[in-house]
């Protein structure tokens, strides 16, 4: 069978670097271990004896494996053996309960020797912490020293600067009020010119105000005056010149009417004498045409006379043309048959 592993409960330093001491008597830290667990000892089920730190540190416990005697795992054994059969005579079972008694007893005295180890443990942790400790708070003190010094030393660097930079400050500032002074007379002189120049200028405006004020109605009423004797002048001119206008159209009026009637007569005269040439034109133009076909009659008469030769001549010619071809011919036909006559007379000589 499968050994079970028994816890020991061995206090440890957690995350804070807290130790518990224990404060109590080895019984009852066993008596409230195993009210903790709730289940009996000699069977030996795992099991934690956890014990909070104060506030604001932490804790942690570490479980190791208890050593088990030959007869516990043996008495294990049995008990388990026991579970699976089934019967017995009560002598038996009395042997098997001193037995569960020995056996428990000799796991309690195991279980006082443990425990009486663990304050030194706990100790010897504890002076291991706090030598720990020690040596980490001696090097923050040194560090916090260097810090301190580089700190100091940073101050009156950034004191130095700060005077240093606080001087130039001045002095830009000094200067600039220098030059801001000079520009700000200048921009002054400038403005005081302009303003007079300014002044001068409203002054002469003012007396040209007071000179026209004076002036300028008179100036109005003389104006007036002269073009009102310049509209009286134009409008007599213009009567007169409109008296003279209708007299020159009265004038252009009777020359249009004579001249049309001349233009009327002349007309008429020339209408008359237009239909005269015409009509000598008509009669001359009749006596023409008369004449020209006279003419063509006698042309196509003539003409008809000389296409008549010329057919004539034609038929003639083609008359003596088809003559002449037939003699050629006959001619030639009668050249080939002599040739024909000659070449039988020739074949028949030969042969």
């Amino acid at each position: 069978m499968r050994r079970k592993e028994r816890p020991k409960v061995v206090a440890s330093a957690g995350a804070g670097g807290c130790v518990k001491r224990a404060t109590r008597t080895v019984p009852e830290l066993y008596y409230d271990w195993v009210q903790y667990r709730k289940i009996p000892v000699a069977f030996g089920y795992a099991s934690s004896f956890p014990k909070e730190c104060p506030a604001g540190e932490g804790a942690r416990f570490e479980t190791i494996t208890m050593e088990e005697s030959p007869a516990t795992e043996g008495h294990e054994n049995q008990a388990e053996d026991g579970e699976h059969e089934h019967g017995g005579d009560d002598e038996s079972r009395e042997t098997v309960g001193s037995l569960a008694t020995t056996q428990t007893k000799i796991k309690l005295n195991k279980m006082m020797n443990a425990f009486a180890s663990f304050d030194d443990n706990m100790r010897i942790g504890t002076r291991q912490r706090r030598e720990r400790d020690e040596h980490r708070l001696a090097e923050m003190r040194a560090e916090m020293t260097r810090l301190e010094k580089a700190l100091n030393a940073e101050i009156k660097r950034r004191f130095e600067m700060n005077k240093s930079l606080q001087a130039l400050c001045d002095d830009s500032v000094t200067l600039m009020t220098t030059r801001f002074e000079g520009l700000l007379a200048d921009s002054m002189a400038k403005v005081d010119a302009r303003l007079s120049g300014l002044a001068e200028k409203i002054q002469a405006l003012e007396a040209q105000f007071e000179y026209e004020k004076v002036h300028i109605p008179q100036m109005i009423e003389d104006r007036t005056n002269e073009l009102t004797e310049k509209l009286s002048a134009f409008m007599d001119a213009f009567e007169t010149e409109r008296k003279r206008r209708l007299d020159r159209e009265a004038e252009i009026l009777k020359r249009l009417f004579d001249h049309e009637q001349l233009v009327a007569d002349q007309f008429s005269k020339e209408r008359r004498d237009r239909e005269v040439k015409a009509t000598e034109l008509k009669d001359a133009l009749d006596m023409y045409t008369k004449t020209r076909l006279r003419g063509d009659d006698k042309f196509q008469h003539v003409a008809q006379e000389e296409i008549a030769k010329i057919q004539n001549l034609l038929v003639h010619e083609s008359q003596t043309r088809e003559r002449e071809d037939d003699e050629i011919i006959d001619a030639l036909n009668r050249y080939t048959a002599k040739l024909q006559d000659s070449l039988k007379l020739i074949n028949s000589t030969e042969a």
